[in-house]
């Protein structure tokens, strides 16, 4: 598991592929709510089920856009200072940061 999550992500496509991919994926959550009626939505009468469906697709679309275009930056910008700290660090301490190192995580216990 570690080392999948140690793998670098390659985005494919352009800035607008990508845009268009994630309003298609939220266009997809809307017609499955709507067409399939999971979770007891066949039981709301057919405008409520549609707003709620839209709602649903639209705050998809809406958190995709978020987790993609704020957050995503943040966590680069800060695996980079990362980065620039530990060979500052291992700079200045030498094997005794190296040593530190080999047995702590960086950002998540355990994990990485």
């Amino acid at each position: 598991m570690a080392g999948f999550l140690k793998r670098l992500y390659r985005e494919t496509g352009t800035p607008k592929e990508r845009i268009i991919y994630i309003l298609i994926f939220g266009l997809f959550i809307f017609l499955f709510l709507f067409l399939f009626r999971p979770f007891g939505l066949g039981n709301l009468e057919t405008l409520t089920l549609l707003a709620v469906t839209m709602g649903f697709g639209i705050l998809t679309t809406f958190v995709i856009f978020l987790f993609k275009y704020l957050i995503d930056p943040v966590f680069l910008g800060l695996n980079y200072r990362i980065s620039v700290e530990e060979t500052l660090l291992a700079a200045v301490f030498g094997e005794e940061y190296d040593m530190f190192r080999s047995t702590r995580k960086k950002i998540i216990p355990y994990i990485y």
